[in-house]
């Protein structure tokens, strides 16, 4: 009967100790990654068309780290693929967040800047897929920049970037070209 007890003991330490050491995100992520990457990328796209051009390049780019072996950044833009599916607001990486040399902070920083002022002037509805485009490149350029890979990889990704959000400034203005601002007295 003391073994029995002792048993049962042993049994329901070990059963809390296993229930404190159980942590959610973990399996969420893993799910995240396992399951619902290989959904999003067979699900018919949904959405506004900037999450669809999001979902398309974070799955192009979580493609070719997964084929580097960079298993962490391949994991981060399956999330923001995952996201984007989902029609969440999925925002540009902070320059921040990465460990960077203070030559490429300044750059990356202003270009993010440049990025998220063209995104909130309304660059997401009126050049969705080159608003995604540039999006995705400025993620991809701060990703190869961290990674320090070779500098013509880094030309590729900044190049798209500078490409893209041309396009969306340039549609921006698109509407402006034939507006006058005109001024009256004061209370005349």
């Amino acid at each position: 009967m003391e073994w029995l007890i002792r048993s049962a003991l042993a049994a329901a330490a070990l059963g809390t100790a296993a229930a404190c050491t159980y942590d959610p995100e973990l399996v969420d992520d893993s799910d995240v990654v396992l399951y619902e990457y290989q959904a999003v990328r067979e699900m018919e796209p949904q959405g506004p068309t900037f999450n669809r051009g999001l979902r398309s390049g974070y799955l192009e780019y979580g493609d070719l780290q997964y084929d580097e072996y960079d298993l962490g950044a391949f994991a981060h833009f399956a999330f923001k693929a995952v996201d984007s599916a989902k029609g969440e607001n999925v925002l540009p990486d902070r320059v921040e967040s990465r460990d960077l040399s203070l030559g490429d902070v300044d750059e990356l920083a202003a270009a993010r800047a440049r990025l998220m002022a063209a995104l909130g002037q309304t660059g997401r509805k009126k050049a969705p897929l080159e608003a995604a485009k540039a999006q995705t490149s400025f993620d991809c350029w701060l990703e190869m920049t961290e990674d320090e890979e070779p500098p013509e990889e880094i030309v590729t990704c900044k190049g798209a970037f500078e490409d893209a959000i041309a396009q969306v400034e340039r549609a921006l203005t698109r509407d402006v070209e034939d507006v006058y601002l005109v001024f009256f007295a004061w209370d005349q």
